[in-house]
């Protein structure tokens, strides 16, 4: 019992605290810029995106050294209800239900980010994740979420639209959220360590 409660508590700090560990996701969003007070150590699964939007940085690359598709256009998408009244650096969000294949739920806006060519080098650490010498680039802009705002529970994604095959091409595997949303895979460890604690409380009072 002692060592399976160790285990679980191990499981539960790692989900939590082990971003580092973790290979860098070729596609990512996140709110804040580089350089902002905090970002370089911040844990990037699970964050909250302020409501009204703000300041919002992608990136693309990988760190494994292959060449990155320069020509592919790169999409910022929200499964928001309210994702036609958004809008990234002025380009506002269109409907893009025909990209549903790479998401988790409809409806779905978009915009048009280009491809990453004229992007900036990723080349320091952020939420956590080191792309110091890594070929990475990144985007950062403002997303207006208009008057109705972002809701809890809305997310936005980006995606790597080659030839328009976005089912086996490549979107971002971890997104932004009005609310942090814990993965059910965390909160299932999280709780079983919890009960171990308690249980271990428990015999320690006998």
């Amino acid at each position: 019992m002692k060592k399976l409660f160790l285990v679980l508590m191990f499981c539960s700090g790692f989900l939590f605290f082990g971003n580092s560990a973790f290979a860098i996701p070729n596609l990512g969003v996140a709110p804040g810029a580089l350089g902002d007070p905090g970002l370089d150590t911040a844990s990037y699964d699970g964050f909250p995106m302020p409501p009204s939007g703000g300041s919002l940085t992608i990136w693309y690359g990988n760190d494994n050294g292959a060449s990155l598709d320069l020509s592919s256009d790169i999409w910022l998408l929200t499964t928001s209800a309210n994702g036609d009244n958004f809008s990234f650096n002025g380009a506002d969000f269109a409907s893009k239900d025909a990209f549903a294949k790479a998401s988790y739920q409809t409806p779905i806006y978009g915009v048009d980010l280009g491809n990453a060519s004229s992007w900036g080098s990723l080349d320091q650490t952020f939420y956590s994740y080191d792309f110091t010498g890594k070929n990475f680039r990144y985007l950062n802009g403002d997303l207006d979420t208009g008057l109705l705002g972002a809701e809890p529970g809305d997310w936005m994604y980006a995606v790597l639209d080659n030839g328009g095959k976005i089912l086996g091409g490549e979107f971002s595997p971890k997104t932004t959220s009005s609310m942090a949303t814990p993965e059910p895979a965390t909160l299932l460890l999280l709780g079983s360590g919890l009960i171990g604690l308690a249980g271990r409380k428990k015999k320690f009072k006998k």
